[in-house]
């Protein structure tokens, strides 16, 4: 899963769209391990995490604050995660999508700084690819018991 949601993130920051082959394959890969894997999350948390998943970032998407794939992808992500697994990853996402949203305005603020001129204007239609924030919020869930246990 987290080659699939890097890859993602790759694609996104170069091209701003997630491909939905690589949604596909997670989908089908992810059910397959719950179905054939009785040690992982059963088939019921698994559709609740890609539901859960779904239903929080719909909002967003019918805003056009999220693209169709980013949507997509954190459905994924639940089918992986379960839903609270899921839950966990779209607070950390939306920290990161944060401050990633923060340093492009400190960004562009610095910027229209130096070339008054020349200012750049940040438009509600400005698009920041967010597949890099679900991957990072995908990591942090991943490497969190880790990171607790290290600490101890």
């Amino acid at each position: 899963m987290i080659g699939l949601v890097g890859l993602s993130m790759l694609i996104d920051l170069t091209s701003q769209r997630v491909p939905n082959i690589l949604i596909s394959i997670g989908l089908v890969v992810g059910l397959m391990l719950d179905i054939m894997e009785p040690s992982s999350i059963s088939v019921m948390d698994s559709i609740l995490g890609f539901t859960l998943g779904f239903a929080l970032f719909l909002y967003p998407y019918s805003k056009s604050y999220l693209g169709a794939g980013d949507l997509k992808l954190i459905a994924m992500i639940g089918v992986y995660l379960g839903p609270f697994g899921t839950m966990a990853t779209i607070l950390y996402t939306s920290l990161f999508g944060g401050v990633c949203v923060l340093l492009y305005l400190v960004y562009v603020w610095i910027k229209n700084m130096n070339f008054p001129k020349n200012s750049i204007h940040v438009s509600s239609r400005t698009r920041l690819p967010y597949a890099g924030a679900i991957f990072l919020g995908v990591c942090l869930e991943l490497l969190k018991p880790n990171l607790l246990l290290n600490a101890i």
